[in-house]
C-alpha cells in the first residue's frame, strides 16, 4: 500500500508546473553552490538536476527562466462564445457545430458548452437507473425459461 501512495505522490509532483518565482528560487542556490544542481536540488527538494540546469541556461539567454505559468488558449473568449451560441441556435447538434465552425473536436466543444452554458447540453439530462426488479424483468424477457441472475 505504501508503494501505491509513493507512486501517487510522485505523479502529483511530476505534474506540478513551477511558477517563475519557484524557478528563480532554484536558480539562485544553483549559482551560489558553484553551479551544482545536486546541491540546489537537496536544498529545495525540487526539481530534477537537469531541469535546474535548463532553467539556468534559459536565465542566461533570456534573463528569466522560460515557460509561462499558464499556456495561452487557442481560441479567444469571443470565439468560444460564438461556438456555444451556434450550438444552442442550431438544435444543440455538436457534430454540426464542429463541422460548420471547423472546431477541432466535439470533446473540446463540450467543454466550452459546460463552461459557458452549464446544463444546456442535450445529454445533460439525468439518465433513468434501472431498479433490480427492472433488471430481472429485462433478463426474463431476453432469456425466457432461464433463472434470472443479476450480475
Amino acid at each position: 500500500m505504501d508503494k501505491i501512495l509513493d507512486i501517487e505522490v510522485k505523479e502529483e509532483i511530476a505534474m506540478h508546473h513551477h511558477t517563475q518565482a519557484e524557478k528563480q528560487a532554484a536558480i539562485d542556490p544553483y549559482i551560489s553552490s558553484g553551479f551544482s544542481p545536486t546541491a540546489a536540488k537537496r536544498k529545495l527538494g525540487y526539481p530534477s538536476r537537469s531541469q535546474i540546469s535548463r532553467w539556468y541556461h534559459d536565465y542566461l539567454k533570456d534573463g528569466y527562466a522560460r515557460g509561462s505559468d499558464k499556456r495561452p488558449g487557442k481560441f479567444t473568449d469571443e470565439q468560444k462564445r460564438v461556438a456555444v451560441d451556434h450550438y444552442l441556435a442550431n438544435g444543440r447538434n455538436g457534430s454540426k457545430t464542429v463541422r460548420d465552425l471547423g472546431y477541432p473536436s466535439r470533446t473540446l466543444l463540450t467543454q466550452r458548452i459546460d463552461g459557458l452554458a452549464p446544463g444546456e447540453r442535450k445529454c445533460d439530462k439525468p439518465r433513468k437507473r434501472l431498479t433490480e426488479a427492472d433488471k430481472a424483468s429485462v433478463l426474463a424477457r431476453a432469456h425466457p425459461g432461464a433463472a434470472p441472475t443479476i450480475p
